[in-house]
């Protein structure tokens, strides 16, 4: 039977609500230190180590290209590279992954150990560790220096097979419009007015809270973070997104029930610091893992609705993220098999302001999955990339791919595409925002990530969101 997306709960709307487009705010005073620190081209990245906050000033941003991105996150440790999307936006974006990490992902946890040793024999040598993660996953570590875009292009696409997917340990930055360029700052806001209805459970994966805790009446698992923590007197950047998040969810569907499992404690390599906002793919498929008690025999607890503020970029088939869509796809037909109860995966179609896939939301294309499932059987005995096709199959039908519009209009920060098959409204939105620069604990914020919280509050009952919509292409560019 072909399956259908459990959206019958949402109230298709085609209109939208103005929304205020948010402004950035200086660093908080008291930090003269930072106005005297070069923050040009990407010295706010190299000077406070990616992710902490600068006298935007002083900054050019017309400056901050992707390649110069790519260059900096290099050189701070992590395996970047450019994907060019060749369409006629003539887009681009930095494809991230950790450095010397591949995931093996099976369907079957019994299968899992054959295809760890399958794909080892097949690097001749160059595994050098194995770590499940669950009884469907497990993160190998490389042989440093191999791990490289030929490596992406040419080898990821031969380490398929039956049963089970392979890729680079992909870091998923769950960021807000621009990505790693530090303009974005969530702007001080009153409290915002609560909305009604709600039912169902929804997990959000997002950055961790701090101490302070998340919003009044989410539940919150995983790991309690410090928002400086290198003692710089910088907030982190970004840092509060998941309890961001959240709240807007909580918010327009106060009965339904929110947990926030935070995704945790990665570090950059090559620094001893913390980064909030990077984490991979690994470290989703563990905190998504561990909310729903997963086991060999199935899962504990289940959830309606699943909120993926988060991903990275691919275009053509590359960087398209296969073992994490294996887990997605092989996780709701475990949910719905032991609990009845099969998700509705809520993902930010992301913020490079075209027709930029983003993933995990961008396993709604299909002609990027086919071009990978292609790559795949041209390397491979028959099979394997028509296990790539199904898993699209369900992804598609499991998924809504989450773009923002305001007032019937694309932000300018949105992706678009056909792909894209929900909007709603992700500028000037407002949730809570745990400390400074906002007084108040509430602040304005504007992306794709908002925009998806929104959608996820719809799919779980809230009412009277009149800016979410959901249609077949209805975020086309």
């Amino acid at each position: 039977m072909a399956r259908t997306l459990h959206v019958r709960r949402i109230l298709l709307s085609a209109a939208l609500t103005a929304a205020a487009v948010a402004t950035a705010i200086d660093a908080p005073s008291g930090r003269v230190e930072a106005a005297t620190t070069s923050c040009g081209p990407l010295g706010a990245l190299k000077t406070y180590q990616l992710n902490d906050r600068c006298n935007y000033g002083l900054l050019d941003l017309s400056l901050l290209t992707d390649s110069a991105v790519v260059d900096v996150l290099d050189g701070v440790g992590l395996f970047a590279t450019l994907t060019l999307c060749t369409d006629r936006w003539l887009s681009s974006a930095p494809v991230l992954a950790m450095p010397d990490e591949l995931l093996v992902t099976a369907s079957d946890p019994r299968g899992l150990g054959e295809a760890v040793a399958e794909v080892s024999a097949r690097l001749d040598g160059s595994v050098v560790g194995v770590a499940p993660l669950n009884p469907f996953v497990a993160r190998l570590s490389l042989r440093g220096g191999i791990l490289d875009e030929g490596f992406l292009r040419q080898i990821v696409p031969t380490l398929q097979g039956r049963g089970f997917s392979t890729d680079l340990n992909y870091l998923e930055p769950a960021l807000p419009i621009n990505g790693f360029r530090p303009a974005d700052n969530p702007a001080p806001a009153v409290v915002p007015s609560i909305g009604r209805g709600g039912n169902g459970r929804v997990l959000v994966v997002d950055s961790p809270p701090d101490h302070a805790g998340a919003a009044a009446g989410v539940r919150t698992m995983g790991p309690l973070v410090d928002y400086d923590v290198d003692g710089n007197g910088f907030v982190d950047e970004d840092h509060g997104h998941g309890v961001f998040v959240a709240s807007l969810i909580k918010q327009a569907a106060p009965t339904a029930q929110v947990v926030l499992a935070g995704v945790g404690k990665g570090r950059v390599p090559a620094t001893q610091r913390w980064s909030p906002m990077v984490f991979s793919d690994a470290d989703v498929i563990a905190a998504i893992g561990e909310a729903y008690g997963l086991s060999a025999a199935g899962v504990n607890s289940a959830f309606d609705v699943v909120n993926l503020s988060l991903g990275g970029a691919g275009c053509a088939g590359i960087g398209s993220r296969l073992a994490l869509g294996r887990f997605l796809r092989d996780l709701a037909d475990l949910s719905e098999r032991t609990r009845g109860v099969r998700p509705v995966y809520v993902a930010a179609a992301g913020n490079d302001g075209a027709d930029v896939k983003h993933f995990p939301a961008a396993w709604r294309d299909r002609p990027t999955i086919l071009a990978a499932a292609a790559a795949v059987d041209a390397v491979n005995p028959p099979g394997a990339g028509d296990e790539i096709r199904a898993i699209q199959s369900d992804l598609a039908a499991d998924m809504l791919a989450v773009g923002s519009w305001s007032g019937g209009a694309r932000d300018a920060y949105s992706n678009c595409g056909t792909w894209v098959n929900s909007i709603a409204t992700g500028a000037g939105t407002v949730g809570r925002y745990p400390s400074p620069p906002s007084p108040t604990g509430w602040a304005r914020w504007s992306g794709t990530s908002f925009a998806t919280a929104r959608v996820s509050a719809a799919v779980a009952g809230g009412q009277g969101l009149d800016d979410v919509a959901v249609g077949d292409g209805i975020g086309h560019c």
